[in-house]
């Protein structure tokens, strides 16, 4: 995998630009806007609705430029006259941003010859479920915002206005917290503490929410609130 993007300079000869802006498995995303200008001098003046049938367009008369390669490669490289190898147009994307391997979002306008409005976003980290949903929902607006052609003095006014909220607490330390299982908390639990300590050992290597559910349950004891509180007990749910 950590080879897929460096692909395309194995096939280029030397003093070639790679228009390939990103590629997995089974997929190729290539940058279209110097062969669309080149050909369409006036194309930024198009509708937003022209410029993705032109880009469907030259795409389909490359898949079929590259399927009449796939014949030839069956035949020289594998002696046979029927194959399966095909490429197929699966999207006009507007606009993308490309993280790192499967880590991207892309906007696509069309999809296979229909037209959509449709946000594809894999991998990136504040979709993951043990983010905090707040930050989730925040980064997840900005990135629509980006892709959609927001400015540059817009996006970075809003961040600064979030960044404001969490500084001046108008937004809840608690809605910042990082969902996390408290897992192996009995494996770093060490000796109790005894008359005249405050605090339970703790093992060498204990994760920080571990640590932090120890320290917890100590404070509990320490301030007589154990009554009040429930203990954080394996495998609890802590920011």
């Amino acid at each position: 995998m950590k080879h897929l993007e460096d692909t395309p300079w194995w096939i280029c000869d030397k003093g070639d630009t790679n228009f390939c802006a990103y590629v997995d498995t089974d997929s190729n995303y290539f940058n279209a806007e110097p062969l669309l200008l080149y050909l369409y001098p006036d194309f930024e003046e198009y509708d937003d609705l022209k410029k993705d049938n032109i880009l469907e367009s030259i795409a389909l008369k490359y898949q079929d430029i590259i399927n009449e390669s796939y014949d030839v490669l069956a035949q020289d490289c594998f002696n046979v006259k029927d194959h399966r190898l095909e490429m197929k147009t699966e999207c006009v994307i507007r606009s993308a941003y490309f993280r790192a391997t499967r880590r991207y979002a892309q906007w696509i306008t069309k999809q296979e010859g229909i037209e959509k409005e449709t946000l594809d976003i894999k991998g990136l980290e504040f979709m993951k479920a043990n983010f905090p949903p707040i930050l989730g929902d925040f980064f997840n607006d900005i990135l629509k915002q980006v892709l959609k052609g927001a400015k540059k003095t817009d996006i970075l006014n809003q961040i600064k206005d979030f960044k404001s909220q969490i500084l001046t607490g108008k937004i809840p330390i608690s809605d910042l917290g990082n969902p996390t299982s408290v897992k192996k908390l009995e494996k770093y639990t060490g000796k109790k503490a005894r008359a005249g300590e405050m605090f339970t050992t703790i093992e060498k290597g204990a994760p920080a929410p571990v640590r932090a559910a120890i320290r917890y349950n100590d404070l509990l004891k320490i301030w007589q609130l154990d009554k009040q509180y429930n203990y954080i007990t394996q495998a609890d749910k802590i920011k």
